[in-house]
C-alpha cells in the first residue's frame, strides 16, 4: 500500500497530455500548488472480521481522475493560476486579470466540462491492484500470516515469549 500511495504521487507529477474539448492538448503534470499530492495518504482499519487499507484521496482528485462536468468557483481558480503560474492571456494575445481568465475558464468548464487524468486508475494498474481484490484480509489469512512469521523467526534462531496477544522474539545468545 505504501508502494500505492507513493506511484499514485508519482502519477501526480508526470506529464500526461489532455485533449479539452476544444481540441487544445496539454502535455503537463497535473500538479499546480502540491496540495493534491500532499493530501494522498493510506489508512489501515481493522475490524472483527478484517484488516483493510484504503487510499484516500481528497474530492478533488477524484474529480480530476474521472473528469468532471461541474462548476468550480473563481477563488478556486484564481488560486490554481497564482499557484501555477500562468499568464492568462486572451485569444488577442493580451493579458488578462487572474480574475477575469477565472470567469472564463469557470465558463468553459460549466458547458464542456473538464477531461480526465486517470491518475489513481494508472498507480492502481502499476500497483496491480483491482477493485476486485478488494484490499482485505480477512482474521483467518492475518492469523495464517502471524503463525508464519512466527516460525520462521523461531527456524533462524529466535525465541518467542507470549502475553496474551502479544508475541515478543528475542535473539538467542550463542553457546
Amino acid at each position: 500500500m505504501a508502494d500505492l500511495e507513493q506511484t499514485t504521487k508519482d502519477r501526480i507529477t508526470a506529464p500526461r497530455t489532455r485533449t479539452y474539448p476544444s481540441g487544445k492538448t496539454i502535455t503537463s503534470p497535473i500538479e499546480s500548488s502540491g496540495n493534491l499530492r500532499r493530501n494522498i495518504f493510506v489508512s489501515t482499519y481493522e475490524d472483527s472480521d478484517s484488516i483493510g487499507f484504503t487510499l484516500d484521496v481528497p474530492d478533488y482528485g477524484v474529480d480530476l481522475n474521472e473528469g468532471k462536468q461541474g462548476i468550480p468557483s473563481v477563488r478556486k481558480l484564481q488560486d490554481w493560476l497564482k499557484a501555477k503560474p500562468i499568464t492568462p492571456k486572451d485569444k488577442k494575445g493580451r493579458f488578462m486579470s487572474r480574475k477575469k481568465a477565472s470567469y472564463a475558464m469557470q465558463k468553459s468548464i460549466a458547458s464542456f466540462g473538464s477531461p480526465a487524468a486517470p491518475f489513481i486508475d494508472e498507480a492502481l494498474a502499476i500497483s496491480e491492484i483491482t477493485a476486485q481484490q478488494g484490499l482485505f484480509i480477512t482474521n483467518a489469512a492475518k492469523q495464517d500470516l502471524q503463525e508464519q512469521i512466527h516460525e520462521a523467526l523461531i527456524n533462524i534462531g529466535y525465541s518467542m515469549t507470549e502475553k496474551g496477544s502479544v508475541a515478543s522474539f528475542e535473539l538467542k545468545k550463542p553457546n
